[in-house]
């Protein structure tokens, strides 16, 4: 409602009205998923007591308590089922950004042989992954070993070639060369496998900020209850610091929420195929003069 009122305050304004509209309604989806409204839910039940009802099941799951069946693959923890789940959208969001790595060298006649060894590589890395989250153990079966470190030993021989032909060119050579040629494989190698599994962890944080939400609204409701006892003004505190209270989480997550998703996409995704180069954007504008005529 507030961002279609902003609408008509102004074009920033509107601007930003239109981003908050899709934002609230994605918080009103989420919301029924995991049977929370503006902080009643199950886990506000369970930690501040028998007193604070739901004001509805969730359509999923929450994601902070047990389930009372399996959510995904098996898993009846919330938090555990929401982990994997940020897994699973990381994985989409960082192959995507390959993808169009690929897509861009081939528009650009590179060669698309490292991007593609990277979705080879990272295809069954995030199922390993998975499994270890899941599981609890690594996965038993060796061809899956197999699977991911085809593509690294590719990566390793790219790293040392183009690591000997910087030799050749700089007319350099000798024992010490080529320990410079195998440390610049193992080098790719290693930056590969620690850039795709920072870049996968990294999405937890969207679990961070979903318990840090839950916490935030359980402190909430635990102490409008605490000051509804005072006497005459008890209801009013109570609805005061309920209010109040949404008010501050939502502000501090709009700040939160905003800063983590610009990270993700700058860091995890943009960089898997910008690169800041190429020609300014200039604005085509005529060429001409002012002529000014003055008639006495």
């Amino acid at each position: 409602l507030v961002a279609f009122f902003m609408k008509g305050i102004g074009p920033s304004m509107r601007d930003l009205g239109l981003i908050m509209i899709p934002c609230g309604a994605a918080s009103m989806v989420t919301g029924a998923l995991f049977g929370e409204i503006f902080g009643w839910g199950e886990a506000a039940e369970a930690f501040v007591g028998e007193q604070v009802k739901p004001l509805m099941e969730p359509l999923w799951f929450d994601p902070i308590l047990k389930a009372h069946h399996p959510i995904i693959f098996g898993i009846e923890s919330g938090v555990v089922a929401f982990f994997v789940i940020t897994l699973i959208f990381g994985g989409i969001h960082l192959n995507l950004g390959v993808i169009l790595d690929v897509i861009k060298r081939i528009r650009m006649k590179q060669s698309p042989l490292f991007p593609v060894l990277c979705l080879w590589f990272y295809s069954g890395f995030l199922f390993w992954l998975m499994y270890l989250v899941v599981k609890g153990g690594l996965y038993p079966d060796p061809k899956l070993y197999g699977w991911m470190c085809l593509p690294l030993l590719i990566v390793f021989a790219e790293g040392v070639k183009e690591k000997r032909h910087e030799s050749i060119e700089a007319g350099t050579s000798g024992a010490m060369e080529v320990v410079i040629w195998i440390l610049g494989g193992l080098i790719e190698v290693l930056d590969v496998f620690s850039r795709f599994l920072s870049n996968t962890i990294s999405y937890g944080r969207i679990l961070a900020m979903a318990l840090a939400h839950i916490c935030l609204m359980v402190l909430t409701i635990l102490i409008a209850y605490m000051l509804a006892g005072i006497g005459l003004i008890g209801p009013i505190l109570f609805v005061l610091v309920i209010i109040a209270g949404n008010i501050v989480v939502i502000g501090l997550e709009v700040f939160l929420v905003t800063i983590q998703d610009l990270r993700l996409h700058f860091y995890e995704f943009f960089t898997k195929f910008y690169e800041g180069e190429g020609k300014p954007f200039r604005k085509i504008k005529s060429e001409g003069k002012r002529v000014v005529l003055r008639f006495r």
